[in-house]
């Protein structure tokens, strides 16, 4: 079933007038469709076009989302502002946290664990 031109860009606009800001993920759940289809609408939503001004903006990044990888995602909000600045990546920081996670995991003692290096022990 096809959409009528323009529907998915006033639904993004109805949710993000009615619901506040909302990052890619939350209006895939709310409208139902892929990110990849709702993340190019928005990258053309923000914009400025021959016949469209920039409807859209970024307001803030969060680090979280349940269902992918954590790094900072966009916070879209309504309106013509300038985007938020992105804070620095700070790839030692998540593998230090990825590291934590790890040796939680392996800290119970085996007989496997016997044939293991320390290096490999403590990843």
């Amino acid at each position: 079933m096809r959409k009528e031109y323009g529907q998915t860009v006033r639904e993004i606009t109805r949710l993000l007038d009615e619901l506040g800001p909302m990052t890619t993920a939350e209006l895939c759940r709310e409208l139902g469709e892929t990110r990849m289809y709702v993340s190019s609408v928005v990258a053309r939503m923000r914009k400025v076009s021959v016949q469209t001004p920039k409807r859209v903006y970024i307001s803030a990044y969060v680090d979280e989302d349940e269902s992918s990888r954590k790094y900072p995602r966009a916070v879209y909000a309504l309106g013509d502002a300038e985007d938020a600045k992105r804070k620095p990546y700070d790839v030692n920081k998540y593998k230090r946290e990825y590291n934590a996670r790890k040796r939680k995991l392996n800290t119970t003692n085996s007989v496997f664990n016997l044939a293991l290096t320390r290096k490999e022990f403590r990843i």
